[in-house]
């Protein structure tokens, strides 16, 4: 019998916030269950929709923490 997975199961998958065992098992569940492969491909394009954001402090910040580091 196969396992019933989540849309929390999927977006953990598609991140790779899964254990390498469990990554193998939705894996093959994905490419062998319909249903569940039209629900993971459904989630990832809405995952790749999302904009690409980068958080990088300016270095007037990066100092102002050394700063105050310093000063503790």
């Amino acid at each position: 019998m196969m396992q019933t997975y989540t849309e929390q199961d999927l977006i953990r998958f598609i991140y790779k916030e899964v254990e390498i065992c469990e990554y193998f098992e939705i894996d093959y569940a994905v490419q062998n269950d319909t249903q569940l492969k039209e629900e993971y491909q459904s989630i990832k394009e809405s995952v790749d929709a999302l904009p690409k954001v980068s958080f990088n402090p300016s270095a007037n910040s990066l100092n102002s923490i050394l700063s105050y580091a310093a000063m503790v």
